[in-house]
């Protein structure tokens, strides 16, 4: 039989039980920004981590012109054009065309445009760069509002980086190539012409199939016009020829899908397409064999090739 003073112990127990599983519940959902401090207890507290940058990094609030385009904005403030694209809202495709008016804060110099990986958390991304994880989200352009941070893959994060953190930039592709541009094919790979050629309007944007270093930008002599070549670091090269505009310069890191120049049809070219290699230690492949399968149906020129 239990006694008075067993009930009573027992029912004290009990209470404290309730107590610490509604702390648990409390400290699970209760709202924190990057600065705040939540105390329940003295000797019990959480906090994210503090900013490690001093000063702290400064972004430039810039309002866009009517005409400008991402790569003008990378032109202006010195940046690269894969950095300018955290200035963007993250709803907004990178290539997506600015509007006239808006506010962009163009990100600080010290800074690294960083797209999440499947599976990877802004803690991860944190360790990685060797920051804090509250300098990343007082980054406005991340839009981070409150715990718990929801991270997507293909998400960009703005990650501020300090004086003595060197960044040494990753130069090696993955061998998993994606489309360049969009369009139909008008000549196909063959022998005889070991590349494809890919239709698209004069000036659409023309992106690097892999990550890599530019090995060669400029006008070739021998029919190809303006010309980029990426060399991948890993026995793979891709040449992207005829083109309208060059947004790159030799000894420049690229990353895939960055835009590295506009379609055009400079040098031997009948029309307006990009004419498009890919060398595997210096042999021409066909690009069909190591591209994602393109969306085939028939069109005017050939077929429709795109991711």
């Amino acid at each position: 039989m239990r006694t008075g003073k067993g009930q009573r112990s027992s029912g004290r127990w009990r209470w404290l039980s309730w107590c610490f599983a509604l702390l648990l519940v409390l400290l699970a959902v209760w709202p924190v920004r990057a600065d705040d401090s939540v105390n329940f207890l003295p000797l019990l507290s959480f906090q994210v981590a503090p900013s490690t940058l001093v000063p702290p990094p400064q972004n430039i609030p810039y309002t866009v012109r009517d005409g400008e385009t991402l790569f003008d904005l990378a032109r202006k403030f010195h940046r690269p054009l894969h950095q300018m694209a955290c200035a963007l809202p993250r709803s907004r495709a990178a290539n997506a065309p600015l509007n006239a008016g808006e506010v962009l804060l163009i990100p600080p110099e010290r800074s690294v445009c960083h797209v999440m990986a499947e599976g990877q958390t802004l803690a991860a991304v944190a360790r990685a760069y060797g920051v804090a994880l509250g300098d990343i989200v007082a980054m406005p352009q991340n839009e981070l509002r409150a715990p718990p941070y929801w991270v997507i893959p293909g998400q960009r994060i703005l990650v501020p980086l300090p004086p003595e953190v060197d960044v040494s930039p990753w130069t090696f592709g993955d061998g998993h190539f994606v489309w360049p541009v969009q369009g139909p094919l008008s000549q196909q790979w063959s022998r005889r012409h070991p590349a494809l050629d890919i239709v698209a309007p004069e000036g659409t944007l023309v992106a690097a199939a892999d990550t890599g270093v530019v090995s060669w930008a400029g006008w070739d002599t021998t029919g190809y016009g303006w010309l980029v070549v990426v060399d991948h670091g890993n026995g793979y090269r891709t040449l992207y020829a005829h083109l309208h505009s060059i947004w790159v310069g030799k000894g420049e890191r690229v990353v895939k899908g960055q835009p590295i120049g506009a379609v055009g049809t400079t040098g031997r070219s009948t029309g307006p397409h990009l004419h498009f290699e890919i060398r595997d230690y210096g042999v021409k492949v066909s690009p069909l064999t190591l591209l994602p399968t393109p969306s085939v149906y028939p069109s005017g020129d050939g077929v429709r090739a795109g991711q």
